[in-house]
């Protein structure tokens, strides 16, 4: 009886605890799934890492574009201030062969229009030898009554010397390469501004030199006031009044001129009239000769801003 109960005893302690197996087989398993786990967390966070180190490449990436784009946009303008600066200095050094008339000279005047003189400005006296000996090609001088910066050397080129328009677009007076490129004649025009419409080209510079301040044409209240402007020639002296301010096509009739008066011409300066943003009052006649000043605008590539003034008196020059 007693082994008995010892058996059932066994027996019910062996029933009611796992064996040894299948307690290794249970330890196991929570092995594995502990390895599992520790696999699984490694792998997540060699993601992690992997993800971040693309993320600071791309990162470095973009900073190295950054600096690459700031850099090339401060070479660019530190050579585009370099060039204004180098075209600014030729044209102040320039500024020696024109001086204050120092006296009245020997001149043969001629009233187109009666119109009173500014008593506050002074003609300026052109060293004609000096210009010349510098660029043989100068044809005049223009010099604003009102506006200080808008005084300088004209040039016409020519083809046939390879110193045509395009020439002058890209050149200073002396010749140097520079996008300030000279205020000059239409190669076309006859010299002297003999021709009923003479063109006269100069860029519209953002520093306001050349003729960057032709633009301020465009409001009506800068006109009033500064409506005056002078041309200088070796042989005669000539004095303008604007009587039209409009932004034209590059290639509308705006650049046609005339040797003569004519017809179409009569009809030209009546729409060109038209065309001014705002009424100047100014009239013009058939047998007006006129120049014509021409920059860039803001409006487009494929217009400019132009200013026609009238001659309204000349005087010419007793050597």
């Amino acid at each position: 009886e007693l082994a008995d109960i010892e058996v059932e005893d066994v027996a019910d302690y062996v029933g009611s605890e796992p064996s040894y197996a299948a307690r290794m087989r249970t330890l196991g398993e929570d092995d594995d799934e502990a390895e599992d786990r520790d696999d699984s967390e490694e792998i997540s966070a060699g993601a992690v890492r992997q993800k971040r180190a693309k993320g600071d490449v791309l990162r470095r990436l973009t900073m190295l574009v950054a600096l690459g784009v700031f850099v090339f946009a401060a070479y660019q303008l530190i050579a585009i201030f370099m060039e204004y600066k180098a075209g600014t200095d030729e044209y102040d050094s320039l500024a020696e062969y024109a001086h204050e008339q120092q006296e009245t000279p020997d001149v043969s005047a001629e009233y187109i229009e009666e119109d009173p003189f500014n008593p506050d400005f002074v003609k300026a006296t052109i060293d004609w030898n000096g210009l010349k000996a510098e660029n043989g090609e100068v044809c005049g001088w223009i010099q604003f009554e009102t506006i200080e910066t808008i005084n300088y050397p004209i040039v016409q080129g020519s083809a046939a010397n390879g110193t045509g328009n395009s020439y002058y677009l890209t050149h200073t007076f002396r010749g140097a390469s520079n996008s300030a490129g000279s205020i000059f004649v239409e190669e076309q025009n006859a010299p002297g501004f003999a021709d009923m419409n003479t063109i006269v080209y100069g860029h519209n510079m953002k520093n306001g030199s050349m003729f960057g301040l032709l633009g301020k044409y465009k409001d009506a209240d800068y006109y009033a006031g500064n409506e005056y402007f002078w041309i200088y020639t070796p042989e005669a002296n000539y004095r303008y009044k604007i009587f039209s301010c409009y932004e034209p096509l590059a290639d509308s009739e705006t650049y046609t001129w005339w040797s003569q008066p004519c017809d179409d011409y009569t009809n030209y300066l009546s729409r060109v009239a038209s065309y001014s943003k705002y009424a100047t009052g100014v009239e013009v006649q058939p047998t007006d000769k006129i120049v014509t000043l021409s920059t860039c605008t803001s409006r487009g590539s494929d217009y400019r801003f132009v200013v026609h003034a009238k001659l309204i008196y000349s005087e010419s020059i007793q050597n």
